[in-house]
């Protein structure tokens, strides 16, 4: 996974173990030019920037999942004993949330 802006509504790229890039239709969920990290679960890699909401990319198709936080934009995130713990939210930049 790369974050590349191709236009307003292509800011991600996927790119197999062969080098075969797939631009990923993103809309407008990612408006910001902001670095952007990655969490792989399975086949689901969640996308996180600190500015636009909290992403989630399964195969080539990317949302927003409502996390029942309104506007939730982590900076980056980590998996551990099968939860996800997420933090850099410039809105409440010391608080980590955990999934359930």
């Amino acid at each position: 996974m790369v974050r590349h802006n191709t236009d307003a509504t292509h800011k991600l790229y996927s790119i197999t173990t062969a080098g075969v890039a797939t631009s990923i239709l993103t809309d407008t969920n990612i408006a910001s030019d902001n670095r952007m990290s990655f969490v792989n679960v399975g086949d689901v890699i969640y996308c996180m920037n600190g500015s636009d909401g909290f992403g989630k990319l399964n195969g080539t198709t990317y949302t927003t999942p409502n996390t029942g936080i309104v506007s939730f934009a982590p900076s980056f995130g980590v998996i551990f004993n099968s939860s996800m713990f997420a933090s850099g939210w410039s809105t409440n930049p010391n608080t980590v949330y955990k999934s359930v």
